[in-house]
């Protein structure tokens, strides 16, 4: 009997491995696409939550509305009208506007998503982004008559219809639904602002979307003094903080109060500091975000005059001198008028003796 395989069992073989690589291609082609779609996606989230973070520091400012409010490039988010005629409620930025060096400043995003195609939706009423559409290729509006049809189709579709379209069109909603096959996924913002004026303070505001309140978060807050790293948000520093309705204050420095320098024995007064702010959800309800700020633990004070002191226009010292300053002012005065006598008296000595 001779050893081998007939004919018939090669076809066979070679049949049953065709049938495996096609099997597997598909399944091949198909991760691809779904990986090229989750790229696309994430892309659009990162542009999303770098332009929500300067968004709401340009509302404070008062500047976005300016920025962003383009007749031409109106939109209506929530479906408005007055008189039957459609009301403005958002705008559309692209990355080939001249305003994005305002919204996107340099190093705010990575320079392969700067180079890639973008709308960015804002909303200047409430000083937010609603949505990001992002793609590796000209989007064109993917063919719509106009920007409202576009928007109306595809912030609205699902993640298989976005891998279908040309370009595969990349999207991120801020907690609006993206796709049957996709959670729900929200946002918040948090800012932190130092005061100084009459007393050094920093102020962290929390914005949670939903009903989520801060007990529901965890919010880290370190200050940043040359080598030293304090966590304010420690609870050994819960005496200098208040809760606002939207987050913490937390007091620094103050004539009769707390001093910047009992904050550590490393810490260095008249150095700059910054304070970092990290606001996360344990339950993953929102993405990270974090903010922070810049300042000088100087702070200017001006000093009326009350009779007995001299008046000290914006006066630029630390706390603690200015304390001194005053409490020495009269003892300084007393000494001034004494050694004043002891040279009349002298003056007057000599003039007798000359005469």
């Amino acid at each position: 009997m001779e050893n081998g395989f007939t004919f018939v069992e090669v076809l066979a073989a070679v049949a049953i491995i065709v049938i495996l690589l096609a099997v597997s291609g598909v399944a091949v082609a198909q991760h691809r696409v779904y990986l090229q779609i989750t790229e696309l996606d994430n892309a659009a989230r990162e542009i999303y939550l770098a332009a929500e973070n300067r968004a709401v520091l340009l509302a404070g400012a008062g500047r976005l509305d300016g920025l962003v409010s383009q007749e031409a490039n109106a939109l209506n988010l929530n479906n408005l009208t007055s008189d039957g005629e459609p009301v403005p409620s958002g705008y559309y930025i692209t990355e080939a506007y001249e305003v994005m060096s305002e919204l996107l400043p340099a190093g705010s995003i990575e320079q392969t998503l700067r180079d890639g195609y973008f709308y960015i939706i804002y909303e200047p009423q409430s000083g937010c982004v609603t949505d990001v559409f992002f793609a590796e290729h000209p989007i064109n509006q993917l063919g719509e008559s106009d920007f409202q049809s576009f928007y109306d189709k595809w912030s609205q579709a699902d993640r298989r219809s976005r891998m279908k379209s040309q370009p595969m069109l990349g999207y991120f909603g801020g907690g609006l639904a993206q796709g049957a096959d996709i959670g729900m996924v929200s946002t918040a913002t948090v800012l932190v602002e130092i005061e100084n004026a009459e007393r050094l303070t920093v102020k962290v505001s929390c914005q949670l979307p939903g009903a989520l309140t801060l007990a529901d978060t965890d919010l880290q807050v370190e200050l940043i003094c040359g080598s030293e790293t304090i966590l304010l948000s420690d609870l050994n520093y819960a005496d200098r903080r208040t809760q606002n309705a939207d987050g913490y204050t937390w007091l620094l420095d103050s004539l009769d109060g707390p001093q910047f320098k009992e904050l550590s024995q490393y810490i260095q007064p008249g150095a700059d500091f910054t304070v970092k702010a990290v606001l996360t959800s344990p339950e993953n309800k929102f993405l990270p975000v974090s903010n922070q700020d810049t300042n000088n633990s100087l702070f200017a004070y001006t000093a009326e005059s009350n009779g007995d002191i001299a008046v000290f226009p914006g006066l630029a010292v630390k706390h603690k001198l200015f304390k001194l300053l005053i409490f020495m002012a009269p003892i300084m005065k007393h000494i001034a008028v004494m050694n004043l006598s002891r040279l009349s008296i002298a003056v007057y000595k000599s003039t007798a003796a000359v005469s």
